[in-house]
């Protein structure tokens, strides 16, 4: 490959790009493979994700400090590399938030086709003390669980709610004492 198509293609040569991105495909398709390894191809396309390397190697080809074809190479693989990375964060985070609602789920699912009616009563009678639950707990208790549920740490609950680290401590224990005296926790 020839080092002038990336100068010709950093100063905006469109096709000049067009033929880099073409002849950096196959080399992106590649590494992006190899990063997946067996553990994520099944979930993550190599190609879906290397059209995502393409993208951004366009976006981004006049700030790329490489001069030769080695160094620009090694600038793809940084970016494939980073790109892998974040698509599997991606399907960890779906994974650990399906994790958080599949728990509590579980105790509330019934189907109608295979639950028995002993079954659908005693999910309605916990859903009724969810819901009696929900309806008897303040707006500021209400506030400092979604922030915590949003991963907000204890001092940054305090520091957006005006009150005090303790405060926040206070406000889970009590909703705690109550979901355990509903027996839903």
């Amino acid at each position: 490959m020839s080092d002038s198509i990336i100068s010709s293609a950093k100063s905006g040569n469109v096709v000049a790009l067009n033929s880099l991105l073409t002849q950096t495909r196959g080399y992106a398709i590649s590494v992006v493979s190899a990063f997946l390894g067996t553990k994520y191809s099944a979930r993550i396309d190599a190609k879906d994700v290397s059209q995502i390397v393409l993208v951004q190697v366009a976006r981004d080809l006049a700030n790329c400090q490489a001069t030769d074809w080695a160094g620009y190479l090694g600038w793809v693989r940084l970016i494939a590399r980073n790109s892998v990375y974040k698509e599997i964060a991606k399907i960890k985070a779906a994974k650990r938030s399906a994790d958080r609602t599949t728990s509590m789920s579980d105790k509330f699912q019934a189907s109608s086709r295979t639950a028995t009616p002993v079954q659908i009563a005693e999910v309605r009678e916990q859903l009724e003390q969810v819901l009696a639950l929900a309806a008897g707990i303040s707006d500021a208790t209400k506030n400092v669980i979604a922030l915590l549920a949003e991963g907000n740490t204890s001092e940054e609950i305090a520091a957006q709610l005006g009150i005090t680290v303790s405060g926040v401590y206070g406000v889970v224990k009590r909703f705690r004492s109550a979901a355990r005296a509903e027996c839903l926790v």
